[in-house]
């Protein structure tokens, strides 16, 4: 990279730092241009000369996250540990853009960027159920949507390791939720779950 790109990179860079030290703390309707060139020591026509307005720099921050996500992909699904590798991969892209992440999906500070980056990785997920039924469909998009619900969560509060996020996703998928708390956790349940009544007559 030409000593040119490189330094309009890192102008670049400096306005889009400047932008979200203010996004923070503000909503992007009263942000200026004022307050970015304040914020990142350049002149307004710098910042014209890389942006529209002040709304491009956040479309900026979202594309480049969205094409992360779009950049991986399942190269094999043979094996339980590809679907591991493949989780992995996108929690620590997670994790990597943590800060930009945790405000924009996590806080729904953009709602409409909140719920594409979700439909994004959503169509991440392998599927490894085939079906014809509609209702089984249901389901199962139900489930995918709580399982990206779960990553998000998890990699966003980073209380959980990897290791124990993949034990909770397998017994959940394989055994169910119940069995995965009572397996793996100290807990018990006020109701016996094998009870007919559990949730009530189906035929009620």
């Amino acid at each position: 990279m030409s000593k040119y790109k490189e330094a309009g990179k890192q102008t670049e860079l400096k306005i889009v730092n400047a932008f979200w030290t203010l996004y923070k703390k503000m909503e992007i309707g009263k942000i200026t241009i004022r307050n970015i060139t304040a914020e990142s020591g350049i002149h307004r026509a710098t910042f014209y000369r890389h942006f529209q307005d002040i709304y491009a720099v956040l479309e900026f921050i979202e594309a480049k996250l969205l094409d992360e996500l779009k950049n991986i992909y399942m190269e094999t699904l043979k094996s339980d540990s590809d679907m591991t590798n493949y989780l992995r991969k996108i929690y620590e892209l997670f994790r990597k853009d943590y800060e930009y992440l945790h405000v924009l999906v996590r806080n729904q500070r953009d709602l409409e960027f909140s719920n594409k980056y979700k439909k994004y990785l959503k169509d991440k997920i392998p599927m490894f159920i085939e079906t014809e039924d509609k209702h089984a469909e249901i389901v199962i998009d139900m489930m995918i949507t709580g399982i990206v619900e779960m990553i998000i969560t998890w990699a966003d509060e980073d209380i959980l390791s990897f290791d124990e996020i993949v034990s909770i996703l397998r017994g959940w998928s394989l055994e169910g939720f119940y069995p995965t708390l009572l397996n793996q956790y100290n807990v018990k349940t006020l109701i016996d779950p094998n009870n007919d009544n559990f949730f009530g007559s189906a035929s009620k």
